[in-house]
């Protein structure tokens, strides 16, 4: 893969950027070479809420706070085996908390990552030796708590996926990755469910390894759970953020009296269906995007969307085409965006759900709100028709009782038995009129 934008990059990085990465390597800042030296890196998930950090050795306290991505140079400290806790800055109790073993004159990044309640940490020895001029080293990292293993690429800026291969394959949670060498220049990262080249994570079109540049890629999760960021840790050096630019939309149909509806958002087909259906998510570019809805030909008025990058959503298009349901009450075809959060369970033995309302009912007819229930236990009350309930975390179980009641006193709108696996995250979504109701379980990852 030898490409003139890749062979410009990599002798102008090489020409420029060499000297003074070996320079600052080599001296440490100017710090005292019989001591060890160490940082907190802060890569914790954007909603865990773990954006005031602080590094502790021996309950003294030597960094932070530290945000998300935060950068701060290295502390120097005793040798010897310390106990290393992290905590937030405003408390002493230690999230976590190990002993850990510390040479002198060398470096060490601790790496904390996870979601809120199981903060981790890894040591990483920041001390590889200097690859070739015009190479670079490279490990991985797979700080997504719920990302599952990963495929890590790097290739030319137009190369496909389908004509590609990792340069990691299979990068489990928690585990650093050995050291790859690569050419040094400008390449295209991608990340993907581990076995998948269709499933992208994280898409950034340019990263720039330089020459005998040394660094840590972590893989880091976002808002929705299933998108990626990632950070660039240079050893001894600074942390870049390589945020996603994109998000994750699907379509929930839920009309009632049928019509073919075909939605684009950001020019992205989504739907062209009658079905009563939920669509896959489709990548889309994150920030303002027009939508377009039509419902058996005639459109439907939809204001632009504010996509957060990272985030997951969904585009709940219900109501009614009958006129006659119409003309008694029931709602005329309209869109609700729903975001969606696709984390698991607290309790990777537990399953998590939520109730979307899509009925389309007159006023007559109406079983007002709606209310969930799985196995007699009560999840979610009062979700009006157009919303969505928050989620809630109940048991697994292989044959289910889903309940779906009408707030207004009336007996079970409809009853489903559904097998919930361990871990997995689901919408039940409310389909129809209560004359000709149904409901949909989609297991959303």
């Amino acid at each position: 893969m030898n490409h003139p934008t890749r062979r410009r990059a990599t002798a102008l990085l090489a020409t420029l950027g060499a000297a003074p990465l070996a320079a600052l390597q080599a001296c440490g800042g100017g710090t005292d070479r019989s001591n060890a030296q160490i940082r907190l890196v802060n890569a914790t998930s954007l909603v865990a809420g773990y954006d005031d950090l602080a590094l502790r050795l021996d309950d003294q306290q030597r960094q932070g706070p530290l945000a998300y991505g935060g950068s701060e140079a290295y502390a120097e400290v005793d040798n010897g085996s310390p106990t290393l806790s992290v905590s937030r800055q405003s408390s002493a109790t230690a999230l976590l908390s190990a002993v850990v073993k510390l040479d002198k004159g060398r470096y060490y990044t601790a790496l904390a990552f996870g979601n809120q309640g199981a903060l981790r940490q890894v040591l990483l020895d920041d001390n590889q030796s200097d690859p070739d001029a015009n190479k670079s080293a490279l490990r991985i990292v797979n700080a997504m708590p719920e990302g599952g293993a990963l495929d890590v690429y790097l290739t030319g800026s137009e190369e496909t996926l389908a004509s590609s291969v990792p340069v990691q394959s299979s990068v489990a949670y928690g585990v650093v990755g050995a050291w790859l060498t690569l050419t040094s220049g400008t390449w295209r990262l991608r990340v993907t469910k581990a076995g998948s080249k269709s499933e992208v994570r994280l898409d950034v079109p340019l990263v720039v390894l330089a020459s005998r540049q040394i660094s840590t890629l972590v893989l880091t999760a976002t808002s929705g759970g299933v998108l990626g960021n990632a950070l660039l840790l240079t050893q001894r050096g600074g942390i870049s953020r390589l945020d996603s630019t994109q998000a994750r939309v699907r379509v929930a149909i839920a009309l009632h009296g049928g019509g073919t509806v075909n939605t684009r958002v950001a020019g992205v087909l989504l739907s062209n269906t009658p079905a009563q259906t939920i669509s896959d998510y489709n990548l889309v570019s994150a920030g303002s995007q027009p939508v377009a809805v039509t419902v058996a030909g005639a459109a439907v008025v939809m204001p632009d969307v504010a996509l957060a990058a990272g985030g997951d959503y969904t585009l709940l298009v219900h109501g009614t085409t009958d006129t006659a349901a119409q003309a008694a009450g029931a709602p005329t075809p309209r869109g609700s965006w729903l975001v969606d959060s696709n984390r698991g369970p607290t309790d990777s033995t537990q399953v998590r759900l939520r109730l979307i309302n899509g009925l389309a009912d007159t006023p007559a007819t109406s079983p007002g709100s709606l209310a969930l229930s799985v196995n007699a236990l009560a999840l979610a009350d009062s979700v009006a028709a157009g919303a969505a309930s928050a989620y809630a975390d109940t048991a697994a179980s292989a044959d289910a009782l889903i309940s779906v009641v009408g707030n207004n006193a009336t007996a079970a709108f409809k009853d489903i038995n559904q097998a919930l696996v361990a871990g997995g995250t689901y919408s039940v979504l409310a389909v129809g009129s209560a004359a000709g109701q149904k409901v949909l379980v989609r297991q959303d990852r």
